[in-house]
């Protein structure tokens, strides 16, 4: 099982998504982002939300609790 960070950099390379682009997608901070990612901090539950309708995913599934992506 991938860490949290790893799991969201790979759904962000899914959605062919810079994380600049993603930034634009979800409003969140770009340095966010990358501290998600590099597992420095954990997204609020609203960041995870803000992910999961920029990327039409459920938040169980950017949270690894579901295999599907589709909500």
């Amino acid at each position: 099982m991938k860490n949290f960070g790893e799991h969201l950099k790979q759904i962000r390379l899914e959605n062919d998504l810079t994380i600049r682009e993603l930034a634009k997608k979800t409003n969140l901070s770009i340095g966010s982002i990358s501290l998600y990612e590099n597992n420095k901090i954990i997204p609020t539950a609203t960041s995870i939300i803000q992910y999961a309708k920029a990327l039409n995913i459920s938040a169980d599934y950017i949270l690894d609790l579901k295999e599907k992506k589709v909500n």
